[in-house]
């Protein structure tokens, strides 16, 4: 039997990447093996094209505005990086996604921009390579659930999210058990 645990909590980068989604497409989220800083990296992607309903296709995910004169659809976002997963959380996913009994782990959109905050002090990666320090937080992100699936020992991957939700900053992060 499948159970899911379902975090509440932000996708950041979205002031770099430019990628808003939609709320009805479920993302995937995936290492990021490549990145410098942080060897625990996972970033948020939408399905490629091909694996979304067509009737989907032509939704506008961000109208057009100044900065940006080309609504944004799904048919020019599918299969791009919309975003990383919060970085003291991003161990966690990882430890979990290599253990045997998580089948799977998605990321759903639900709608809402916000600012980011400061990074923990806790994170255990300098995000400058210039400086010893993390770098102020502060660029947009995207309100999300990540939801993990797991088969079994459903208390041990609770209890290895709520040790990095603890070191998060903000009180925007917390687990459901579905």
């Amino acid at each position: 039997m499948a159970n899911r645990i379902v975090v509440h909590s932000t996708i950041s980068g979205y002031h770099a990447f430019q990628v808003r989604p939609s709320k009805d497409i479920t993302m995937q989220v995936l290492p990021e093996y490549d990145n410098p800083y942080d060897c625990n990296a996972m970033v948020v992607k939408m399905p490629q094209l091909g694996d979304i309903p067509s009737d989907q296709h032509n939704q506008v995910t961000r109208e057009s505005s100044r900065r940006h004169p080309e609504p944004q659809t799904v048919r020019k976002i599918a299969g791009k990086t919309v975003g990383r997963v919060p970085a003291n959380l991003c161990g966690a996913l990882r430890e979990l996604l290599e253990r045997d009994s998580t089948q799977s782990i998605v990321c759903d959109y639900i709608g809402d921009v916000g600012v980011s905050v400061t990074p923990s002090q806790h994170q255990r990666f300098k995000k400058s390579k210039h400086s010893s320090a993390d770098r102020q937080g502060g660029g947009a992100v995207l309100f999300c659930h990540y939801t993990i699936t797991v088969s079994d020992k459903i208390h041990n991957a609770k209890e290895v999210l709520s040790c990095a939700i603890e070191k998060m900053p903000g009180r925007r992060n917390y687990i459901v058990e579905k």
